[in-house]
């Protein structure tokens, strides 16, 4: 038996392919979204799909190079580094196509077979998010895996997609507004940069209140490096913004908002129909993305008694507001 290793250099990658679909579409606007979100979900929706097939597929790639090597071989590996142009098509493409055909009606039969859940009717009920069964459980699941993941699992992405934990964006907003008593006004937000991205500690989302079933609280600590590990030790941001009255000159600051070992709390008083969102269908859910998406929210509201920014004694909450140009104009700390 003989190992033997296969390296290859490709570029120039393209593929193109054609397929026919026939649904119904008038099926398929009459699924409820309960039928679309159940165990069979996928049954419900596959079974208003009434065909479909490839009826072309092609591909084509350049080779650059291709190496072939053995262990303990001497010298260059053996090969060619002359481009090669190969593409899929003729009898093989033909074959490939039917034997994909095979599979997606395969695949259509294994899905038409169960049957769909009845619909449901639309019933007013009120969403008891101390629950983890029923409409409660999308809530339910997703303070488990922030449970799981925590303030340390948040910190650990931001640094796998913002190695430095910073954020900068040049140009933010860019608004023109027309006010019948002021008139033209132009308001511009640039040079955003973002450092502690990496600092959060303490989290904790969509705790539900004992008392309170629609009362959901929530927590998070900023500008430390706690459980999270920030390497800033503070969540730091600044920008620049420019506000212009008609022709009058520009008003130019920069802002600077620092924070170190911060917990906002949060408490939100949210009231949702799910009885008659689940009754939705995909119909009339299209019909309402311009008009009334979020209908059935009954409430939603910040509690009083369950928001609060607190700060420990020897750091905090700093602001600083400066005319561009200018020296320091303003700082709050708390």
């Amino acid at each position: 038996r003989l190992r033997v290793s296969l390296r290859a250099s490709l570029y120039n990658l393209t593929a193109d392919g054609a397929a026919r679909l026939l649904a119904n579409g008038t099926g398929l606007s009459r699924v409820q979204l309960s039928q679309a979100l159940s165990g069979r979900g996928s049954t419900c929706l596959a079974q208003q799909l009434l065909y479909a097939s490839l009826t072309s597929l092609g591909a084509a790639l350049t080779l650059d190079s291709l190496d072939v090597s053995a262990p303990g071989q001497r010298g260059r590996p053996a090969g060619w580094s002359r481009p090669l142009r190969a593409s899929l098509g003729g009898a093989f493409a033909e074959r490939l196509v039917a034997e994909l055909n095979a599979e997606i009606a395969g695949t259509l039969r294994r899905l038409w077979a169960p049957s769909c859940p009845p619909r449901v009717p639309s019933r007013p009920s009120i969403v008891d998010f101390r629950n983890t069964s029923g409409p409660a459980a999308p809530f339910a699941r997703a303070r488990a895996t922030v449970d799981a993941y925590g303030a340390a699992g948040v910190d650990r992405f931001v640094r796998r997609v913002l190695p430095s934990g910073e954020l900068r964006m040049a140009r933010l907003l860019d608004v023109l507004l027309t006010d019948e008593l002021l008139g033209r006004i132009s308001v511009r937000l640039d040079g955003l940069h973002v450092r502690g991205l990496d600092s959060l500690f303490d989290l904790d989302v969509l705790r539900p209140d004992s008392d309170d079933g629609h009362l959901l609280h929530h927590r998070v600590g900023l500008g430390g490096n706690g459980s999270g590990g920030g390497r800033n030790g503070s969540l730091q941001l600044r920008l620049g913004a420019a506000v212009r009255f008609g022709r009058a000159a520009a008003h130019e600051y920069e802002v600077l908002v620092r924070v170190r070992s911060a917990v906002l709390k949060l408490g939100t008083r949210l009231v949702l129909d799910s009885g008659t969102f689940l009754a939705t269908t995909f119909g009339e859910l299209v019909a309402s993305l311009g008009s009334c998406l979020l209908c059935d929210v009954v409430g939603l509201d910040l509690a009083a008694n369950g928001t609060s920014l607190r700060a420990q004694a020897s750091d905090g909450l700093e602001l600083e507001v400066t005319p561009r140009g200018q020296s320091r104009a303003a700082v709050l700390a708390g």
